[in-house]
């Protein structure tokens, strides 16, 4: 047990200050501060802790050009001292270098204001804090300082050893020593120290910045004409189905599929897409674009009379036996018996259209026989009628006929 005021040790027998840390019990690599139960790690001026571990790393004023030396800068550990070249002293500043070889520096040395001999560590009384900020926005990292002569002050990226910031024109370090920075983007998130540093020590202060992203297809930042995704730090636009990304990046244009001919016979473009069309006698097939032949005959769609024979795109009508098509290549008529006999050339057919002759000059004969007896038969008569003339005193008329008769009324 231990008296008010100290706190068991860790090696579980020794008792030390309960502000004190317990070398034991703490790997920091310089110095160890206890509070509130618990120790956190930091280092002395002129070193900075790195975030991975508790160990401390010497911070290069000279490299940070934090230093103030006239001439030559040499880095120490956890300082840096300042050399004049060849010729010149230095001052008691231990800074600023004077030249030798000028008469009047000699004569004005008397005269030049020594610099008090007591020295004030550079130290930040007011470091940044953890910051979130939005992307495109700007935000500022306050750092101020005391110390005699008055620190000077350098910004550093990064979670390892110090590197100064340089070449970034939107991080800008201010008079007093804060840092501004333009213009936020997503890859400037990290960890920023403020560095400041006198001749007497060197002090840091480090901080997280956070940057948020911005949805710029939300706050219509840039519009997309068809579709836009949002991605870490930008953006793109997209295109709906059936059109073409312009070089702008932004406007869409309709692309003409047909020209890629897609389909089997006839091809219409639409905005966003196409339709397929076919020609009469074909219907379009289930997958859109090829066409097959329409069976009329079998859908019963034709104009045929009697058959339908179907064609590739069409149909052709025919008829039975005994039937010819018309001039509208549709209906049927019937064929009359001696063009159907003189169009066979079977021998029943042969002997059918020999006795249909016959019969045809057969009754040609009997028809002009008949004629011929009714026309003699008139002239008979007018023979009788002068002969009965004749016997009543009346001179008698004389016929003479021209036509020769097959039959004689005096036989």
């Amino acid at each position: 047990m231990c008296h008010k005021g100290y706190r068991l040790s860790f090696d579980g027998r020794t008792c030390v200050g309960e502000d004190q840390c317990d070398a034991r019990a703490h790997k920091c690599d310089q110095i160890c501060v206890f509070d509130a139960g618990d120790y956190r790690c930091e280092c002395r001026t002129g070193y900075i802790r790195s975030i991975f571990n508790q160990t401390c790393d010497d911070i290069d004023e000279c490299a940070m050009g934090i230093h103030g030396c006239d001439h030559a800068c040499i880095n120490t550990l956890g300082s840096y001292r300042c050399l004049c070249a060849n010729g010149y002293k230095l001052n008691d500043d231990q800074m600023t270098c004077t030249d030798l070889s000028e008469p009047s520096s000699l004569m004005k040395k008397s005269k030049i204001e020594r610099v008090p001999r007591f020295l004030i560590p550079a130290m930040i009384v007011n470091g940044p804090n953890d910051t979130e900020a939005i992307q495109g926005h700007n935000v500022i990292l306050n750092c101020a300082a005391h110390g005699y002569p008055a620190p000077r002050f350098a910004w550093s990226f990064g979670v390892m050893k110090a590197i100064k910031l340089t070449g970034n024109p939107r991080m800008i370090v201010l008079p007093g020593g804060s840092l501004l920075i333009q213009n936020v983007q997503l890859g400037d998130a990290g960890v920023y120290r403020c560095i400041a540093s006198n001749n007497a020590g060197t002090d840091s202060a480090r901080a997280v910045l956070k940057v948020g992203d911005i949805d710029e297809c939300k706050n219509s930042t840039y519009r997309c004409e068809h579709m836009c995704h949002n991605t870490i730090g930008s953006f793109y636009c997209s295109c709906y189905s059936g059109y073409t990304l312009q070089p702008d990046a932004f406007t869409c244009q309709d692309e003409d599929e047909c020209l890629h001919q897609p389909c089997s016979q006839y091809c219409f473009n639409t905005p966003g897409s196409y339709l397929c069309g076919c020609k009469n006698g074909y219907r379009l097939h289930q997958n859109r674009r090829n066409c097959t032949d329409v069976d009329e005959c079998e859908k019963k769609t034709n104009l045929c009379n009697q058959a339908c024979n179907n064609t590739e795109g069409s149909y052709q009508c025919y008829c039975f036996n005994g039937y010819r098509l018309k001039s509208d290549n549709v209906t049927c008529e019937k064929i009359p018996l001696l063009t159907l006999a003189m169009r066979n050339n079977s021998p029943v057919s042969a002997g059918f259209g020999a006795l249909a002759a016959i019969c045809s000059i057969l009754v040609a004969i009997i028809v002009s026989s008949f004629a011929t007896l009714i026309r003699n038969y008139k002239k008979r008569r007018k023979y009788a009628l002068e002969n009965q003339r004749q016997n009543d005193g009346r001179p008698p008329i004389k016929i003479k006929s021209n036509s020769i008769s097959i039959f004689s009324w005096m036989d």
